[in-house]
């Protein structure tokens, strides 16, 4: 874990060792917030959270006990974790525990003393769920779903942080859809200036690139001198950014796109149709993650990890790092003065 916590570029982390070749768990935070240990198992790691607002409240992160003779187990923990502390409280994590028949398609009916149970438990505690913002199922084998994952939370944590939402990453390598939680809504950004041009290496993972550059260099007649040259480059530059627009496309864009047809399709009945179609969408958003690596690779100038790796998080932070640095907040006068607006 602490390879994973450089790679992401957190400064803290707390785990607890898995058994064998299931369970473990882990919490990761920045130097914002502090985090205070109170309590850990094979099935949780609660922790006090400050720094985020003027309020002390908890965070758990949960995992229930897989077998269905260990579940009471799972739900007495539930208890006395609620019985610890009056803090606001977010409990969440994969609870191996359905809520209502419909949290499953395929496979055999949840049995109805689980079902009851885990209703109790919430009840018991005085928990309620963050609705998910889109998406039914957070866990899928063959044509059997679920929703396994979720959030819990105490009406205090929820009058704390009202603009919660939750919402479903993509699956890449787990049968078990992320969840996604922000706590306050919009974030709201400076208007930046039009940058540059710059020739974005992820553009070379398309075949169209080379034909692009190819028949704007050849759009300009040969010259002798430097402007012939200057004015073949000024065309092939204003059409490679065109073809961006219009062709290639913004990667977060694609990104999201394929999110969302990814989501539609698991609204709809299971066939093969469906499932070749939700294949081929995730093998499409696989092609633009390595885009975006690339991306991000060429933006914080410092190869730090060998192909392969995806850590988009980290060189997002580095190339903004290198953005900061390489501002100029003003200038200093021959008089001494200093200047912070453009005369």
């Amino acid at each position: 874990m602490e390879r994973v916590k450089r790679r992401l570029g957190f400064q803290h982390c707390f785990t607890v060792e898995r058994t064998g070749r299931s369970g473990g768990l882990a919490v990761l935070w920045d130097k914002q917030v502090q985090l205070h240990l109170q309590s850990y198992s094979a099935n949780h790691i609660d922790m006090e959270v400050a720094g985020v607002v003027q309020d002390k409240w908890r965070f758990t992160g949960f995992y229930g006990c897989p077998e269905r003779h260990n579940r009471r187990k799972s739900w007495a923990l539930i208890r006395e974790l609620a019985r610890q502390s009056s803090l606001p409280w977010l409990i969440g994590g994969d609870f191996n525990d359905l809520l209502s028949s419909n949290e499953k398609i395929g496979g055999a009916p949840q049995l109805e003393w689980m079902l009851r149970g885990f209703q109790e438990v919430i009840n018991d505690c005085d928990l309620t769920e963050i609705p998910m913002v889109r998406g039914r199922f957070t866990w899928r084998r063959g044509r059997t779903e679920e929703k396994l994952d979720r959030c819990l939370v105490t009406t205090a944590w929820r009058n704390l942080f009202p603009a919660t939402k939750v919402s479903l990453l993509p699956p890449l390598s787990s049968d078990h859809t992320p969840l996604w939680v922000t706590l306050n809504g919009k974030v709201h950004r400076m208007q930046r200036q039009r940058r540059k041009f710059i020739f974005e290496n992820m553009w070379l993972c398309d075949n169209t690139c080379q034909e692009v550059i190819q028949s704007s260099w050849e759009s300009v007649e040969r010259s002798g001198d430097w402007s012939g040259l200057a004015l073949k480059i000024q065309r092939c530059s204003n059409r490679l950014e065109s073809w961006n627009r219009f062709h290639f496309g913004h990667v977060r864009e694609k990104l999201r796109q394929c999110i969302k047809d990814i989501d539609s399709l698991r609204l709809q009945p299971r066939s093969e149709e469906v499932l070749a179609e939700e294949a081929k969408k995730a093998n499409e958003m696989e092609e633009w993650l390595e885009r975006e690596e690339v991306m991000w690779k060429q933006r914080s100038k410092e190869i730090w990890i060998h192909e392969g790796d995806r850590n988009t998080r980290f060189f997002h932070q580095r190339a903004s790092r290198r953005r900061e640095l390489n501002k100029i907040e003003g200038l200093m006068g021959e008089n001494e003065e200093w200047h912070t607006k453009p005369e």
